[in-house]
């Protein structure tokens, strides 16, 4: 009956000390195992240099200066693949979206301000692929040209 008394209060003890851990270790590693994965660095993002675009900007129905405009693009590793090939369709997508933004009266007095054109790039972007590729757009170089009239 001892014998038994003491197996019955050994098995009492180790269920015990499984459920202890249970309750209070597995959450503990649960939580340090996402701090280690928020801490870890995200990997670093890959840049796609595109040729310069050239937008006419339009007053009246007349070119009066000419843009250009040279970015970098800022992808996912996953998106080099999905870009490798494509990068017409995307240019196109590009200058489609600068020639609607740049028709915009507001848009042509504050050039300056390039957070809306970016926006708009990054959502051109990510339209054409269906996926967030395009993370992001640096816009390396900003020129504007008169156009001077003969005669």
């Amino acid at each position: 009956m001892k014998r038994a008394l003491l197996l019955f209060f050994v098995i009492l003890l180790l269920g015990g000390g499984g459920i202890g851990v249970w309750k209070v270790g597995l959450p503990y590693l649960e939580e340090r195992k996402a701090k280690e994965a928020a801490e870890a660095p995200p990997p670093a993002p890959r840049y796609v240099t595109l040729e310069p675009f050239i937008v006419p900007l339009i007053r009246q129905g007349v070119v009066t200066e000419h843009l250009t405009l040279a970015v970098k693009l800022e992808v996912r590793d996953e998106g080099l693949d999905l870009l490798e090939g494509r990068i017409p369709e995307l240019r196109d997508a590009f200058i489609t979206e600068l020639y609607g933004l740049y028709a915009l009266r507001y848009v042509q007095e504050h050039r300056d301000n390039l957070d809306y054109t970016k926006k708009r790039l990054i959502k051109a972007g990510n339209a054409l692929f269906g996926k967030e590729v395009v993370t992001g757009v640096l816009v390396t170089g900003i020129e504007t040209r008169s156009v001077r009239r003969r005669g």
